[in-house]
């Protein structure tokens, strides 16, 4: 290859670099503003309905999310509540 062939090889290499830093950028502040709006959602969420999303997230969630909402999840059906009576341990030990 030719010098100048070189040189506009390095030029669309650093484009396409700086293209996909600026996409990752990006996705990384769409990612951090849906969790912040999930968190916001969450504290509205009654039992059943944070049960809903754990099991959605558990069943379609990457690796660690997913082993995150599962054991979330057997967290929250094991806590006794007011919307979980049926619980076995209680939310504030004595």
């Amino acid at each position: 290859m030719s010098e100048q062939k070189q040189k506009q090889a390095a030029d669309v290499d650093a484009v396409l670099a700086k293209a996909q830093a600026d996409a990752r950028a990006e996705a990384a502040k769409q990612r951090a503003a849906d969790l912040k709006t999930f968190g916001q959602r969450v504290k509205k969420m009654t039992h059943r309905q944070l049960a809903g999303e754990l099991r959605r997230m558990a069943k379609n969630g990457p690796g660690l999310n997913a082993a995150e909402a599962i054991v979330s999840l057997i967290v929250l059906e094991n806590t006794k509540t007011r919307e979980n009576p049926f619980g076995k341990l209680h939310a504030y030990p004595r």
